[in-house]
């Protein structure tokens, strides 16, 4: 290693505004997706949030 800290300018595939999370001893790393659908499945609402958010 270089001693070079992982900042911005980090060379990584990961989103640099995901989160990480474990539930149920399993490690998780994104986000979530909550929706809200009507009685004929057309999506209402949709928010996306960090995985280290609670729900």
């Amino acid at each position: 290693m270089s001693g070079k800290s992982r900042g911005d300018d980090a060379n990584t595939r990961r989103s640099k505004d995901g989160a990480s999370a474990t539930k149920n001893h399993e490690h998780h790393f994104g986000y979530k997706a909550h929706t809200l659908v009507n009685e004929i499945k057309i999506i209402i609402k949709l928010s996306l949030t960090p995985a280290n958010i609670h729900d």
